[in-house]
């Protein structure tokens, strides 16, 4: 039993620690990107700036952290009255949702 546990434990703090050090090499990744960058990571960029689209407010539910974008001008060729700046930590996989 304290063998089985033992490795439970070994194996749970392994687990954890790759998850972290992704964390942290997401956040240092993208902080030296440029928003375009960011955009394409994230795949966004074929509504980001759509000429028929009115840009909003997004929101980013990942497992050890959450991202809410920022109020900006309209960005590029958008036709939004506002749009997004980029502070975001490598939320591309994990999904963005529109709040309204």
């Amino acid at each position: 039993m304290k063998k089985s546990v033992a490795i439970l434990s070994i194996t749970l703090i392994g687990i954890l620690s790759f998850l972290f050090s992704n964390v942290i090499f997401a956040k240092k990744y993208i902080s030296n990107s440029v928003p375009s960058e960011v955009e394409s990571l994230a795949n966004l960029e074929e509504w980001w700036n759509r000429l028929d689209y009115v840009c909003v407010k997004v929101e980013c539910n990942c497992i050890l952290y959450q991202f809410h974008s920022v109020v900006a001008q309209p960005v590029e060729e958008g036709k939004g009255t506002v749009a997004h700046t980029w502070s975001c930590t490598g939320c591309g996989d994990c999904g963005w949702i529109v709040v309204e």
